[in-house]
């Protein structure tokens, strides 16, 4: 059966989409890490609100008030599946996925300009790359594999969405409601994330550009009026939260723009390392096949990719990027080593965005014969496959990351099974992250142990001092000691430990 190219557009969206789903289906079976226990495992509405408190950005009581609409996913996810790792990862590839749509809808628009509007207008092969970029980017793993990381991967779902609503409108497809709709949805990826700011500087480019091009300015004028009192409100709410203007623009060891440089070595080049013992997964084999029957259907199909690109979106995948990388640089204490490891990979989930939307656009313009067309279906061949390859490395890790915790988690159950009231359940040398640089437990253990003993009575000291050992008591705290080497936890002696100043 012969396909049209609008045929052909649909499944090689459908592909891309599929690819990208399955190959990060593996992440079903990954047990929580870290805070993950913090956001997943609370049963009540009441409960959830209570952990608007928690933070990992000190103080502790501020920075998940800026970020609610996760927060209630977190909730859906217990009504839902509570109890389950299987629910909320589902969640979070479903986001992800989704993702995926929306950069195919970005550059499908951005290569088509109003006539995506039409029923003929198609995605083809610059959007079908974008896509595989984004979807099989190994770095996204860090925000799709990790529970807790939800926050990234939905403010991407709000931006994305948000500032295809306002290009949509800006050329004229929507009127006040399609202006209306950005902004919310726009604000929602900012009440997601903090980064979210990127998308608003990506609208707020294309209203500054449609100032200087056009003659009748007074809608561009009302449009960037409300995203500036957007954002100004936004700055005000977050000054009252924090008593500054906290998080991205303050950081404890301050911001150092060599972060954003190594950031931008991680995304173009995500494939410095592998972990010792991983496989070839199933998930993996069936995701390239996908990717494959897909390439195979655009072979013969040149599309229409003599089309022009206004310079305008260029400019705004670029900002992207930029402004993405940008924000990682409150992270100065991290090395390159450690940044091209993908420690951290979740502050590269938007630059990875501005990288797919540019990819897209540039064979666009690039791309100008059938043997062009089938160079680059060859090249999105290897590295497809090798991106799909370093993903499934890295979720692999993440399911290593889950089993020491699980781990840690039944053997103090085993040592203690029904500690007294009021115990203090001291911790030595609990690993933070593993070698592949997925979490372990930073924050999350004293939220997973409560949960599994069923109790709130327990506290858990996770970096024990001095004053933690010299008050404990014996007939009713523990003290614990991990062996990394052997995964082993052991309880010690009162007078046998190790002391930690």
């Amino acid at each position: 059966m012969k396909l049209n190219p609008r045929q052909r557009d649909r499944i090689a969206l459908a592909g891309a989409m599929i690819a990208t789903g399955l190959l990060h289906s593996a992440e079903f079976g990954n047990l929580p890490v870290a805070d993950d226990w913090v956001f997943v495992y609370p049963h009540t509405f009441a409960q959830t609100l209570a952990y608007l408190f928690k933070s990992i950005i000190p103080p502790e009581w501020q920075s998940l008030w800026l970020r609610p609409v996760p927060m209630f996913s977190f909730w859906l996810d217990n009504m839902l599946w509570s109890g389950t790792a299987w629910g909320p990862h589902l969640t979070n590839v479903a986001f992800h996925v989704i993702n995926v749509y929306l950069i195919w809808a970005l550059v499908r628009f951005m290569k088509t300009g109003t006539v995506a509007a039409g029923k003929d207008a198609t995605g083809g092969l610059p959007a079908f790359t974008a896509c595989l970029v984004y979807g099989l980017h190994p770095l996204a793993v860090g925000s799709v594999s990790w529970i807790a990381a939800r926050f990234d991967v939905m403010s991407v779902t709000f931006g994305l969405y948000g500032l295809l609503i306002w290009l949509r409108w800006d050329a004229g497809l929507y009127g006040r409601k399609g202006l209306a709709g950005a902004l919310f949805m726009m604000l929602i990826g900012l009440l997601s994330k903090e980064q979210g700011i990127v998308f608003i500087i990506a609208c707020a480019l294309a209203g500054v550009a449609g100032l200087i091009r056009v003659r009748k300015r007074g809608r561009y004028f009302s449009g960037l009026l409300v995203l500036l009192i957007m954002t100004g409100l936004y700055a005000i709410y977050r000054y009252c939260i924090f008593g500054s203007m906290g998080g991205y623009l303050y950081a404890k060891y301050g911001p150092s723009f060599k972060i954003p440089v190594y950031y931008f070595c991680a995304v173009m080049f995500p494939f410095l390392n592998s972990m010792p013992g991983s496989v070839i997964s199933w998930t993996l084999v069936v995701s390239v096949m996908v990717m494959v029957i897909a390439i195979v259907i655009m072979w013969n199909d040149a599309g229409d990719e003599k089309n022009r690109i206004s310079r305008l979106y260029f400019f705004i995948a670029a900002a992207i990027f930029i402004a993405g990388l940008a924000t990682t640089a409150p992270n100065a204490w991290m090395p390159l080593e450690k940044v091209m490891r993908h420690l951290e990979a979740r502050y590269a989930l938007i630059p990875i965005v501005g990288l797919a939307l540019f990819s897209g656009l540039f064979i666009q313009a690039a791309v100008r014969t059938p043997l062009m067309h089938r160079a680059v279906l060859a090249l999105i061949f290897m590295l497809g496959t090798a991106g799909a390859w370093r993903s499934d490395v890295q979720i692999q890790a993440w399911k290593k990351a889950g089993l020491i915790a699980d781990n840690i988690i039944r053997q103090t159950l085993d040592i203690a099974p029904d500690p007294p009231p009021d115990s203090h359940l001291i911790f030595v040398d609990i690993p933070r992250i593993t070698d592949e640089y997925a979490y372990v437990f930073g924050i999350g253990l004293e939220e997973a142990l409560k949960y599994k003993y069923g109790r709130t009575d327990i506290t858990v000291v996770r970096y024990p001092k001095n004053r933690d050992v010299r008050t404990a008591q014996p007939e009713r705290d523990y003290i614990f000691q991990y062996h990394p080497p052997t995964g082993r936890l052991e309880k010690l002696d009162m007078g046998k430990i190790p002391i930690r100043q």
